[in-house]
């Protein structure tokens, strides 16, 4: 156009300024940019350049965006939102878009629309922040926009995703005439909490109404049917999406691929993937993640290999099965050189998750002091030790000082359900030394999807810690803690001794009523501990007692400030001797003579023989 002699207005740049935003093409739309300012034209088409650098985020360029909208004169409700939504939508910066969305309020030049109120609606949702979304919500009931359909299904998601159903529910029930993202949107934070009758029963109201069943619509039926593994309803699903013809759909074919995986079935998994004509980063990863999970190392890479020449941008949820992977089979140069390449490539910014399983792999493959040292090197505060799913593995001749867990153990990386059926078994913790005010010298449990067993501890001395073992868990989260063993402690400034809790955080999102955790067979034995505040505080799950907890020569004395209940026990049961202060009653003294059980054999790793190198 404009080497045919055609001049462009404002109108043109900005319908060209949204083909940049939509095909996320940064380049083009700074060309462009540079283009309207030498045009004398870069005022008019503002709020259209805040847009286009606000979709194109994911290539760094918030800060333009930013700045563009600071340079702006006059802010439009559109500028604003665009900025709002922008932030919103950049994945790490929803509490930036809050706080756009309050200083846009406060400076009352503008009053936001139905589009704002739906990004701030959104930013909430990911923030799992209901508290600040139902002051949002308020204003939006004196500005008269909180029945506006895009806003009220806003509404409706921002409490689905905080696990707030019953909000949700009366959310949905508000709206006047309810349309298909409406429906999906509930009917999506059913299948969370796997209420698989409200779930269906949605279904077939939107059936009925003839609203249209989408894609979405399946792929969240067959998520929720993952969560619990039912291949039977996935089976039954999948034929109502054959019937009509939705089988070759993106997003039902990636939910289908993911169900079939988590189910068990994983070569039916593969045939949907082989049939899909146009596969996504979620297509790939799903598949990826599949093959993780059920323990094919080989077919994992090879898969990513083939993503990788399909063009295809992996992500941060790729890399995790990626260096899972490597992990089980023990592909240290291989697991190191994807670690390195998930940044270096592709600019995904390692999370705690791709750092647990490098520190499983060094684990694994023997690389003890290669692990430690990999720790260190960690970005951001967590348990000292992490270990996820390890097995025969021993640490010894450790001084910690933390601000949190000193060693927390692990099983499972539930996130993204992989290797959740591998346990840490086999774990022997010797001669630490530890200085935690606020965590557990040794934590337990917590993510223990694949079970944690046989776990020896011994010789440890703890000074200003909040609580010397900590074994944590929840209703909905399965697995199991059994045979842990702990002797010769040496404990000073304690608030707890022992700590035992069935009701660690909150509850997984979409938990499982049914699946409780069995904890059993727990000793501890040859302790003292100085300035106490509190012996014990265990608590198990009504109808799930904790049992075979055991406690021998045992003196705890009691700080200045102790608190007069010495013994916390509920849904507990096991023995003691020699324990001072005197146990609760579910924990009933077998007199003097008896002494709780410590093993004599060693774990494997306990018989290798470690040659030291001479100059």
């Amino acid at each position: 156009m404009v080497l045919s002699g055609f001049e462009a207005d404002k109108f043109t740049l900005s319908s060209v300024f949204s083909a940049c935003a939509e095909l996320e093409n940064l380049s083009l739309g700074k060309q462009l940019h540079s283009w309207a300012i030498r045009s004398g034209m870069a005022d008019d088409v503002g709020c259209s350049l805040v847009d286009m650098y606000a979709k194109c985020s994911m290539d760094g360029s918030l800060d333009d965006c930013r700045k563009v909208f600071d340079r702006m004169e006059d802010h439009s409700v559109m500028s604003w939102t665009a900025l709002i939504t922008g932030y919103m939508q950049s994945g790490d910066l929803d509490t930036e878009a809050i706080k756009l969305f309050c200083e846009m309020l406060a400076q009352g030049r503008v009053q936001p629309n139905h589009f704002t109120f739906s990004s701030a609606f959104k930013a909430c949702g990911n923030l799992s922040d209901p508290r600040v979304g139902k002051q949002v919500l308020g204003h939006a009931f004196k500005r008269g926009l909180a029945s506006n359909n895009s806003v009220a299904n806003s509404v409706i998601s921002m409490f689905v995703k905080s696990d707030m159903m019953e909000d949700a529910r009366r959310a949905f029930e508000s709206v006047s005439e309810k349309n298909l993202v409406s429906y999906n949107t509930f009917l999506d934070g059913a299948c969370r909490s796997l209420d698989f009758e409200e779930a269906f029963e949605l279904f077939h109201e939107i059936t009925e109404r003839e609203l249209g069943v989408s894609a979405f619509t399946f792929a969240s039926l067959l998520s929720g049917v993952a969560s619990v593994g039912s291949i039977r309803k996935g089976e039954q699903i999948h034929s109502q999406v054959v019937k009509l013809g939705l089988s070759c759909n993106q997003p039902v074919c990636n939910a289908l691929i993911s169900m079939y995986s988590k189910c068990g079935s994983i070569d039916t998994a593969s045939r949907v993937f082989n049939l899909m004509e146009d596969r996504n980063v979620i297509s790939w990863t799903s598949m990826i993640t599949g093959f993780a999970k059920h323990g094919f190392a080989k077919r994992v890479l090879e898969t990513f290999n083939q993503m990788m020449e399909a063009g295809v941008k992996p992500n941060e949820v790729t890399y995790v099965a990626i260096l899972s992977a490597c992990s089980h089979v023990g592909l240290v140069a291989e697991g190191w050189r994807h670690f390195k390449s998930m940044y270096e490539d592709h600019k995904i910014k390692p999370k705690m998750e791709h750092y647990a399983c490098m520190v499983d792999l060094l684990c694994r493959s023997g690389l003890l002091t290669d692990a430690f040292e990999f720790i260190n090197t960690m970005p951001f505060q967590a348990d000292v030790l992490v270990w996820h799913s390890c097995t025969n593995t021993l640490i010894e001749d450790c001084s910690v000082t933390s601000g949190d867990d000193c060693i927390a153990v692990k099983s499972g990386i539930d996130q993204y359900g992989i290797a959740t059926a591998i346990p840490t078994q086999q774990l022997s913790i010797r001669r630490l030394t530890c200085v935690s005010p606020d965590s557990a010298g040794i934590a337990i449990g917590s993510e223990m999807s694949g079970g944690i067993k046989d776990v020896r501890i011994e010789d440890v001395t703890l000074i200003n810690t909040q609580s010397a073992i900590r074994i944590k868990t929840a209703i909905g989260r399965g697995g199991y803690v059994k045979d842990i063993f702990a002797r010769r402690f040496t404990m000073k400034n304690m608030k707890y001794v022992f700590w035992i809790t069935g009701s660690y955080k909150l509850h997984p999102i979409g938990f499982d009523p049914n699946a409780l955790p069995e904890i059993r067979n727990i000793n501890y034995r040859d302790m003292t501990a100085e300035n106490v505040t509190i012996s014990a505080k265990l608590e198990g799950i009504k109808k799930d007692p904790f049992t075979g907890i055991c406690m021998s020569n045992v003196t705890m004395a009691l700080s200045p400030t102790t608190k007069k209940l010495q013994w916390n026990c509920t849904d507990v049961a096991g023995v003691t001797s020699r324990v001072k202060p005197e146990p609760c009653s579910l924990l009933p003294s077998k007199g003097p003579a008896m002494d709780c059980h410590f093993p004599t054999d060693k774990i494997p790793i306990e018989s290798v023989v470690l040659n030291k190198c001479t100059a």
